[in-house]
């Protein structure tokens, strides 16, 4: 099993290795997982059981989430693998992942899980003020994921146009204040190329928390989340 996390210096390190930790008590003897972390700027203390990957310079000159984009090429490059699962440092592990990495993708390029706030792509990008990039024939109603929780076939990923029709739309789209959140983006580019994942592999602790393998408060903190109790709602960041 490959995981990889995405992380600027010390910022989220620690998050990340709290989180990391939540994974592997899961693991069983017989399952070997691969811990890959891309960073920029110095990293303090880095765990000796991981694998630590700085991100290309050219590529650190891109606002960090736009960064992401880039994961599967690093990754490819540094290591040679061929499929990853990709998670933000604050989505915390409540069972063993196993069943998520062993999804067959069928053919599509990465499996996510339905966005919990936004619903369809017209929503996400009404909400962020690309309208414009709207295309009924392409998204008509179709569904929004949320980033934080990807599986990627990493030569698919990297055999699509993925990469360069994601900085096209960057860098037609500069003049807006949302250029340095890349949710819009990818879900206009991966449109009916993703496949949609239980619930339960991303979940948004606004409900309930049962039979949840992976708990995302989409940058709340954790720490906090944890102790909210069941049937709680968590405020937003975004409008419901």
């Amino acid at each position: 099993m490959n995981i990889c996390y995405a992380i600027y210096g010390d910022e989220f390190h620690l998050l990340t290795l709290q989180n990391i930790k939540s994974i592997l008590r899961f693991v069983l003897p017989q399952e070997k997982v691969n811990i890959y972390i891309i960073y920029n700027g110095v990293i303090k203390h880095k765990h000796i059981d991981y694998t630590y990957i700085e991100t290309p310079l050219d590529i650190q000159k891109l606002p960090l989430m736009h960064q992401r984009i880039y994961i599967p090429e690093i990754l490819h490059t540094s290591t040679g693998i061929d499929r990853v699962l990709f998670l933000d440092s604050d989505v915390y592990a409540t069972c063993n992942i196993s069943e998520l990495w062993r999804v067959e993708l069928r053919q599509k390029i990465l499996g996510a899980v339905p966005h919990y706030h936004f619903k369809t792509i017209q929503q996400i990008l009404q909400y962020y003020g690309l309208s414009e990039l709207y295309d009924k024939t392409t998204h008509s109603k179709r569904q929004v994921f949320n980033g934080g929780v990807k599986l990627i076939n990493i030569e698919s990923y990297l055999s699509s146009d993925v990469i360069s029709t994601y900085n096209n739309k960057v860098l037609m789209n500069k003049k807006y204040s949302v250029i340095n959140n890349e949710e819009p983006f990818i879900n206009d580019i991966f449109a009916g190329r993703w496949l949609e994942l239980d619930g339960k592999w991303n979940h948004y602790p606004g409900m309930e928390w049962k039979s949840r393998c992976l708990i995302h408060p989409y940058g709340h903190d954790v720490a906090g989340i944890r102790k909210v109790p069941n049937n709680t709602h968590i405020t937003s960041r975004y409008p419901v």
